[in-house]
């Protein structure tokens, strides 16, 4: 990663000084993983709603600026799209029976009711 990024810790180290201002919030654009190649900068690419990108740092930067954020009394709220996120999001094999369940609870997967 290049040195400049990890935009969560720099958010994290001006929170006196947004606390100074008055600001009472935080509203972070989304941090979720996005695709790579697509080189979106604004959330709109996500791949995994479950992890932080990386250039913006990591799970527990992010942990770290919202617990620091709340013992100054700051709400913390995370922008996300999901209606941009398209078929992005890869399951690994450990939500695999999970998805399977879900697709199989779908209204469109159950057998039709003969309505007499």
């Amino acid at each position: 990663m290049s040195k400049g990024l990890r935009f969560i810790k720099g958010i994290a180290s001006k929170l006196d000084y947004l606390q100074e201002l008055g600001v009472s919030g935080l509203w972070i654009n989304p941090p979720w993983k996005q695709r790579a190649e697509l080189e979106t900068y604004h959330g709109y690419g996500i791949q995994n709603f479950l992890d932080i990108d990386p250039r913006f740092g990591t799970r527990q930067d992010f942990r770290d600026l919202v617990d620091a954020a709340h013992d100054r009394g700051m709400y913390v709220v995370v922008d996300v799209v999901f209606n941009h996120s398209g078929n992005n999001f890869f399951y690994d094999d450990r939500f695999r029976c999970c998805r399977n369940n879900l697709l199989e609870m779908h209204p469109a997967r159950q057998p039709a009711v003969n309505a007499r």
